[in-house]
């Protein structure tokens, strides 16, 4: 939790820093391996970028967005300067990145495929999503409680009714679509609904039944929110963490936005999509925002972070309070900048929603340093949906079939938990980030005979230790023409570069080379317990090697006598090191330290 915490936070504040190690090219297929270091991707990870956007695998388990109960290869699209950063400077991973030649047709193919592939696996993700909310749909019903979990229905509260803005929306509606629309709508959502309700004799109780009738639920939410007027429920909403007024031009920007949010409030009604619901809401909901902007001359967003997801507690956050603070300073000074490039013209919901999310993680940091509260976790997009019970009818079901439409809810989520894992499982030797993208450019070309015409590798990584992530890349590399394979330095390798620079480097070398007095790189028990650097060695490495081992074990023979009073963090600090210092002793590096925001921060 230490370490999600602290990659989270310092990427949220630093992404837009800028950062970066070098300079790409804008286009082109290339592989990515990240040389490996302490952490996830161990043993180092392998990407694919194709123009300035990065496909890769990762690791997610049961607490990521899918919900499985095992572990899963999801993948990520992610663009090209925040993958560099994070990997690059964060972790302090070099990259070693190999152009390849190819037409421009089968780079079209590939990004095609995996750009279907990402979109097939969110929606393999968000059934398995909507079974959970079907488990939770009967469990509240079984417990006597008629009301379900409504995704979008926290961003409006329906006690706080007649807003000037939504008051003026309801007008529009009524100019454009007449005066009895919403009334009219609001029935006919409660016809289908009523439809759909429990209990449902014969046909049983089934998934798609119940789907339907949440999203008429919505529906019906959404239709009274507009109908009777109501405004951004508390805590919703903020204001810009910087609290700076409006310039004119950012103003105009926003009019502009806000009645463009009204004709998609309009087209969403007239539409005929039977999942409208939370779409209404959420775009309600941000006409709303956008009106309050413009009343108080400063900008109001939602807020995009999960309710009810994970968090790091406030004693973890007080144990961190100078990485947080360096955090917070560094965003300080990017969210001007960022802000400025977001309120563009035209304004449109991608850039908004991007406004929403850094905006949102910027005040999450800050507020975590200043409330003394926990801070709240979350990777990927985000897009405010915060949710709220809403009454259901159960219309009298009986227990005995709540009963067994819950045992049926539970196993189909069960089975969707394993297609999943058979789909997408991992496996560290069989099942990895190389097999997954070699499958894929297999898929994306035509073939294994097409995949090795086209890129000379093969889609079996399995054969000559092709999975692990170095081998896989190596043999990749070997069709690639000289001057097309670029090492990217890590961040710890480009300051030890400019320090010797400035002269006497046996000097530099004796102070850096330890992190008892290094002036780079400052201990972080995520290392480990080690002492020397082995990453630019290569022949004193064993000896190193040794020597970070006894003094691992050293530090573990003082955890144990402090393990009572630190909850054994020094012995695990310890068992880390001997695990990531033994493969020194074969010429092995692993471990090459890694930083956060009050270490970089020391450095500018």
């Amino acid at each position: 939790m230490r370490r999600l915490a602290r990659c989270v936070a310092v990427a949220a504040a630093l992404a837009a820093a800028g950062t970066t190690a070098g300079e790409m090219p804008p286009s082109g297929l290339a592989f990515v391996h990240v040389e490996a270091n302490v952490g996830g991707a161990s043993g180092g990870h392998l990407a694919l970028r194709v123009d300035r956007r990065v496909y890769n695998f990762q690791f997610q388990t049961d607490g990521g967005r899918a919900g499985a109960g095992a572990g899963l290869l999801v993948l990520m699209r992610e663009d090209w300067d925040r993958v560099l950063f994070r990997y690059s400077t964060l972790e302090n991973r070099p990259l070693h990145v190999a152009s390849i030649p190819l037409p421009d047709a089968d780079l079209a193919r590939i990004r095609d495929y995996f750009d279907r592939f990402y979109l097939d696996q969110q929606r393999a993700l968000d059934e398995l999503r909507a079974a959970r909310d079907d488990v939770d749909h009967l469990e509240t019903l079984a417990r006597g409680r008629a009301t379900v979990r409504l995704r979008g229905a926290g961003l409006l509260d329906p006690g706080r009714r007649g807003a000037p803005a939504a008051a003026a929306l309801r007008e529009r509606i009524a100019e454009r679509l007449g005066p009895a629309f919403l009334t009219a709508a609001a029935e006919r959502a409660a016809a289908g609904r009523e439809a759909l309700a429990l209990p449902l004799g014969d046909v049983g109780i089934e998934p798609e039944r119940l789907r339907r009738a949440r999203e008429l639920l919505a529906e019906q939410t959404a239709l009274a929110a507009l109908g009777e007027g109501w405004d951004l429920a508390p805590g919703a909403w903020f204001a810009d963490p910087d609290d700076r007024p409006l310039a004119p031009e950012q103003r105009a920007r926003l009019e502009a936005f806000g009645v463009a949010l009204e004709e998609r409030v309009l087209a969403l009604l007239d539409s005929p999509r039977p999942d409208r619901g939370f779409a209404l809401l959420l775009a309600t909901a941000r006409r709303l925002a956008v009106a309050r902007s413009l009343d108080e001359g400063r900008l109001v967003l939602l807020d995009p972070l999960p309710d009810g997801g994970p968090t790091v507690s406030p004693e973890e956050v007080g144990r961190h309070r100078e990485e947080l603070a360096a955090a917070v300073r560094l965003a300080e000074r990017a969210w001007p900048e960022e802000r400025r490039a977001l309120l563009v013209d035209p304004l449109d919901e991608i850039a908004y929603n991007q406004l929403e999310e850094r905006a949102a993680r910027y005040r999450e940091l800050r507020d975590a340093l200043t409330s003394q509260g926990g801070l709240r976790l979350a990777g990927g997009p985000l897009i405010p949906s915060r949710a709220r019970r809403v009454a259901v009818g159960s219309a009298g079901v009986s227990r005995e079939a709540l009963a067994d439409a819950l045992a049926q809810a539970r196993a189909r989520r069960d089975r969707l938990r394993a297609t999943l894992a058979e789909r997408y499982g991992y496996d560290l030797i069989s099942d990895n980030c190389v097999h997954a993208l070699a499958a894929g450019l297999s898929q994306a070309l035509g073939g294994d005979a097409a995949l090795r015409a086209a890129l000379g590798i093969d889609r079996d990584p399995e054969r000559a230790l092709g999975f692990i992530p170095r081998v896989f890349f190596a043999q990749a590399r070997a069709g690639v023409p000289d001057g097309q394979v670029e090492r990217i330095a890590s961040y710890r390798e480009r300051a030890l570069e400019a320090l010797y620079r400035s002269g006497r480097p046996a000097a530099v070398y004796l102070r850096e080379s330890n992190q008892l007095t290094s002036t780079l790189y400052r201990h972080r028990d995520e290392d480990g317990s080690f002492l020397f650097f082995t990453s630019d060695v290569v022949w004193p490495r064993p000896l190193y090697g040794l020597a970070n081992v006894l003094w691992a074990f050293g530090d573990g023979v003082v955890g144990m006598a402090t393990a009572p009073f630190d909850r054994g963090r020094r012995l695990e600090r310890a068992a880390q090191g001997v695990l990531f210092s033994a493969p020194e002793l074969v010429f092995e590096n692993i471990r090459k330290g890694s930083f956060d925001a009050a270490g970089l921060e020391r450095q500018r």
